[in-house]
């Protein structure tokens, strides 16, 4: 009986051991996978970089499509399981920290003077959009169930963001799962626009717009410039004036965080934002912080990194799982928004590079402005742009809840 238990014990301690070395080899290879996904979105950009300067390709091939094209490969690699947590920190962490980065090198007296433009283009965005919205609920009102909703829903995404479509979905009592799926066909179909977006959309819209004009009577240093009298620079200043601007961009971006918790109790996005363009705004008339010519390429590089971790969202079995008719009704809404403000834009005269940054800011949300702004070397178009997004983000849950209302009880 006695050798019969030491058995059983000798056993038990075998099995436990057992279990014990396959969990450990397990979580070494879990974090062994997250180290590959995060060194290759810190350093995968500076291989880009050295790559598109290397060869041009016509500049339709530039870091940040590489980036992203990155992020998506990786999303999409079958048996390679990529951590939502990951992504999210990747994305949400560089995005904070780079604004106060790209905001506090702009000298902002020269931006004040193409607001006028900016917000003619902001508020043809909007209408627009609820033009999109009110086509796709005719389109598929009969196909489709709660295509009223579906199209507030998408209407508050457009104008502001992500947080307005769950917001105006809550305030319709639209159905849980059609939110999900309508959120994943947002960021599908989102996600091929903004590919154009940082390629080939500047282009195509010169074709039929009028180019951006800087004032006469500003004189400033383009950005391409700055960021090669930086690269120029010996290591040692360059390291210092880097350290610097890294200082001041952590001071801002815990200042707006704690200012987030202290009015609302939690990290709120839109708060948050826009406590780090106002305090950025403030530091950018300090000269001591706005000469450092190394804060705007700080900022770029780490836009580069969000970049790939959006890409590695766009997930393509999310797409085959979804809903064929939400993601057909997506499609038709973006695509309808994008085309009626282009038309909006050329009746109007609008800039390219203006109409392209104001649709940025309400299809995709302040975050990514300094992104599209990048590839379009407009410098110029990240303040303007970043308040036309805090605008739709404040206006997006008043079109989404009004236009749903309207077609509900008017059609």
């Amino acid at each position: 009986m006695f050798v019969l238990n030491l058995k059983k014990l000798e056993a038990g301690r075998a099995g436990k051991y057992i279990f014990e070395t396959l969990l450990f080899q397990y979580s070494n290879t879990q974090l062994l996978t997250q180290l590959v996904i995060v060194l290759i979105a810190l350093f995968s950009p500076a291989l880009w970089i050295v790559f598109t300067q290397r060869y041009s390709f016509n500049g339709w091939l530039n870091p940040i499509v590489l980036c992203y094209a990155t992020g998506i490969a990786m999303g999409n690699i079958p048996g390679f399981h990529i951590d939502k947590a990951i992504t999210e920190a990747i994305t949400q962490g560089t995005i904070i920290f780079a604004i106060p980065l790209l905001l506090v090198s702009n000298e902002f007296t020269r931006w004040i003077k193409y607001a006028r433009a900016a917000l003619t283009s902001l508020i043809l965005c909007f209408i627009a959009t609820l033009m999109a919205g009110a086509i796709g609920y005719f389109l598929f009102r009969h196909s489709l169930p709660n295509a009223s909703k579906l199209a507030g829903m998408l209407v508050g995404v457009y104008a502001g963001g992500t947080a307005n479509l769950f917001a105006v979905g809550n305030a319709l009592n639209a159905d849980a799962a059609q939110t999900v799926l309508l959120n994943t066909s947002d960021m599908i179909c989102s996600s091929v626009y903004l590919l154009l977006l940082t390629s080939v959309w500047q282009k195509l819209l010169l074709l039929f717009l009028p180019p951006f004009k800087k004032h006469e009577d500003v004189q400033s240093v383009n950005y391409i410039d700055q960021e090669a009298f930086f690269r120029r620079l010996p290591l040692k200043p360059k390291l210092k004036s880097l350290l610097s601007v890294i200082a001041v961009g952590l001071v801002i971006t815990a200042v707006s965080v704690g200012v987030s918790f202290l009015f609302r109790g939690k990290a709120e996005a839109a708060l948050i934002i826009l406590s780090l363009t106002t305090l950025s705004i403030a530091a950018s008339f300090v000269k001591k912080i706005n000469r450092h010519k190394s804060a705007y390429e700080a900022g770029n590089y780490l836009l580069l990194i969000f970049s790939v971790g959006m890409g590695m969202m766009a997930n393509f079995k999310e797409l085959m799982q979804s809903s064929g008719n939400i993601l057909v009704f997506t499609a038709v809404v973006i695509s309808s928004a994008v085309l009626l403000h282009l038309l909006f834009a050329r009746i109007f005269k609008i800039d390219a590079d203006t109409a392209i940054i104001t649709s940025t800011a309400t299809i995709f949300s302040p975050p990514f402005v300094g992104q599209v702004a990048g590839a379009l070397k407009n410098k110029e178009m990240v303040p303007i742009g970043i308040v036309a997004g805090l605008i739709g983000i404040a206006s997006g849950n008043y079109l989404g809840i009004g236009l749903a209302w309207l077609l509900q009880h008017f059609f």
